[in-house]
């Protein structure tokens, strides 16, 4: 049965990239044209916006993927004029009209490059940036193409992504005239300027097709173990001593840094003796956790310190385990370290009841030495 869904898969994604590039090979012509008409110029302004959103350092080294009409690539040299850009585009249609286009804005010095995002023909850890720009919901297989957009780009590289989702929320009237200008409106629009109307009744369609923002925000997160990945990054980075308080750079890639991941950037910024001091200190308390269990007599007080202590050491265990590897991402936090008002409240709480046992036992142990004098 599994052999049967990779194989039809296979010719799924076959399918679709195939009719992708014949698309493309259609409107290629007209595609400047057509963009201008369908979003009254908006895409230029939404361009604009993206590549102003990113700091390129000077002499960096710049990936566009998916993009052929060089739109992106001329925009991020009129910012950062020292950026080396690599255009990649599976479309050699594309490419050739992207070309024209930075000839005709004096841009001279792109390589361009044809080849599918999902096999990019460059060495590992090349680029400092990866950016497309509306081309990821035309890729075959999206998870392939994340893999090879993580792949190429620097250890502490950006990967920006521009494109259109379906709405996240529902308004009703707006939801009618939107489905009303994209499925009668743009289509009709294409088989006049375009003369191909099936063409932009796909492109419709593959917008409506890609997921909301949040969840192809996780599918991101999600590649290839990607946080795990940062996590181990981060301890490389750290070394023995860290990078400085509020030098590491894990927190701007990493989700959650401040919580699953908090173990991770204690690695970057204070290095591994302070995790190794950490570890340490968490041993001493599991052993005292446990010391506490073992002197209780009482059998309910003993199944209450024996339940907090299996909690308490669990998620330390399961935490730091994930941070190396070890064990898959699971959503645990570190006791008494991650940011955040229930974890930090949950352990002081329990801590606080193990305390409470302890000066009990304590007291209970003098009351029964002095009782022993006595006798």
């Amino acid at each position: 049965m599994s052999t049967i869904k990779i194989k039809k898969k296979s010719q799924k994604i076959k399918k679709k990239s195939q009719l992708v590039k014949e698309v493309f090979d259609s409107v290629a012509n007209r595609y400047d044209t057509m963009n201008d008409i369908m979003s009254l110029g908006m895409h230029r302004l939404w361009k604009d916006k993206m590549v102003n959103s990113v700091h390129f350092t000077k002499n960096s080294k710049v990936l566009d993927v998916a993009g052929g009409t060089g739109d992106i690539a001329i925009r991020i040299v009129r910012k950062e004029p020292s950026a080396k850009v690599t255009v990649c585009d599976i479309n050699q249609n594309m490419l050739s009209r992207g070309r024209d286009k930075a000839i005709n804005s004096n841009q001279i010095n792109f390589d361009w490059v044809c080849a599918s995002a999902e096999s990019l023909p460059f060495e590992d850890s090349e680029f400092d940036y990866c950016t497309i720009a509306f081309g990821i919901r035309n890729v075959s297989d999206r998870k392939k193409a994340l893999n090879e957009a993580h792949r190429v780009l620097k250890p502490h590289g950006k990967f920006i992504c521009l494109e259109f989702a379906p709405m996240h929320y529902q308004n009703e009237i707006f939801t009618k005239l939107y489905d009303l200008y994209s499925f009668k409106v743009i289509p009709k629009i294409g088989s006049i300027v375009a003369k191909d109307r099936s063409s932009y009744e796909y492109l419709v369609k593959s917008i409506r097709e890609f997921p909301t923002q949040a969840d192809f925000k996780m599918e991101i997160e999600e590649r290839d173990n990607f946080q795990v990945t940062k996590s181990l990054e981060a301890f490389k980075r750290g070394q023995l001593t860290g990078v400085g308080p509020g030098e590491g750079s894990v927190k701007a890639s990493l989700p959650d840094c401040h919580t699953d991941f908090v173990f991770s950037v204690l690695a970057e910024e204070f290095g591994l003796i302070t995790c190794l001091a950490t570890l340490m200190l968490f041993g001493i308390i599991s052993a005292r956790l446990l010391y506490v269990a073992y002197r209780e007599n009482e059998l309910f007080n003993l199944l209450v310190i024996l339940g907090i202590s299996i909690q308490f050491i669990t998620q330390f265990i399961i935490n730091t385990g994930v941070t190396l590897s070890v064990f898959p991402t699971t959503g645990i936090t570190l006791p008494l370290l991650s940011y955040g008002g229930s974890s930090l409240l949950s352990s002081s709480i329990a801590l606080g009841i193990m305390l409470s046992f302890s000066r009990n036992q304590a007291i209970a142990l003098k009351f029964r030495e002095r009782v022993m004098l006595v006798d």
